[in-house]
């Protein structure tokens, strides 16, 4: 259900609307002091509270970015000339009072309908269409954003790189479908043990990238050692039987210095290779040494 926060002084209008709104919405009723840090899909604002909001408004606007966050103002006719100049910058539309319950029901849902388009705009520009985890593209953004905080307050971090085993096989064995369908349900494993501050995009045809916040190579070696074992125990059932997509697994991790994530990324892939050419469905991680870095992990197969 949408959720429409209000910003109303006017007690009368705020419980008019309040009413009429509620029956569609979730409406929730906002302090003119309070942080809008909170998720809403419209806010509505009368003419005395904008005057006292309207840089948290604007703030809460840039946030949301690029994602539409619309505001209704609520204002009087006659003083059309002062609030008209609000008009884009601080809010998106403006009902005049006394208020039409018609008009009102009709801006509320056509701001609405803006704010779902924006969303599933954003949704289809971030998110991997066939496995719906985000696309590498957008990893790379929030695995920044993680890095730089990594960088910032001296945490550790570590990148898995995750192949599905012999996916062209099950291609050409199958059709591309269950291809699809193996890549899928790779990632529902994936998604089902990860954590919520860890961030999982789809990085080529058959790999995935994970970032492990606050994790170190240790750290990293239990959640690749756990992934390996339950992604070879997940079964595909198929028109010819039952298929179980297995994965390999490659860590590279970085303390105290931290190199760009487009190094971290390569390092686990090259441990990735390295995981492959042990034979495949387990993990290797990066040991690095003064001649220079080779890879560990347990027997494959």
């Amino acid at each position: 259900m949408d959720r429409i926060v209000m910003l109303v002084q006017e007690k009368r209008s705020a419980g008019l609307m309040r009413d009429r709104l509620a029956n569609n919405y979730q409406v929730l009723e906002a302090e003119i002091d309070q942080s809008l840090d909170f998720s809403f899909d419209l806010g509505i604002v009368d003419e005395s509270a904008l005057k006292q909001t309207w840089e948290e408004i604007q703030s809460r606007r840039e946030a949301a970015k690029p994602v539409f966050l619309p505001f209704l103002l609520v204002a009087a006719r006659r003083n059309a000339a002062s609030v008209t100049r609000h008009l884009w910058q601080t809010v998106d539309e403006i009902i005049w009072t006394p208020i039409n319950h018609l008009e009102l029901q009709t801006r509320v849902e056509n701001l609405l309908r803006a704010r779902r388009l924006s969303l599933e705009a954003q949704r289809l520009s971030t998110t991997d269409l066939i496995t719906g985890v985000h696309n590498r593209r957008h990893f790379f953004t929030l695995g920044n954003r993680e890095l730089n905080r990594a960088r910032r307050f001296n945490r550790p971090l570590s990148v898995l790189m995750a192949e599905v085993d012999h996916f062209q096989g099950i291609c050409d064995n199958y059709d591309y479908e269950v291809g699809n369908q193996a890549l899928r349900l790779t990632a529902k494993r994936f998604l089902q043990d990860l954590r919520i501050i860890d961030v999982l995009g789809r990085y080529a045809e058959e790999k995935f990238v994970i970032l492990l916040a606050d994790t170190d190579m240790q750290g990293a070696e239990k959640v690749a050692s756990r992934l390996v074992r339950q992604n070879g125990e997940a079964t595909l059932n198929t028109e010819r039987g039952s298929i179980t997509p297995t994965i390999s697994l490659g860590i590279s991790s970085a303390n105290g210095e931290m190199p760009t994530l487009e190094s971290l990324v390569e390092r686990a892939d090259n441990a990735l290779c390295a995981a492959k050419q042990a034979g495949r469905r387990c993990y290797r991680m990066e040991r690095m040494h003064h001649d220079g870095v080779d890879y560990v992990g347990p027997g494959c197969g």
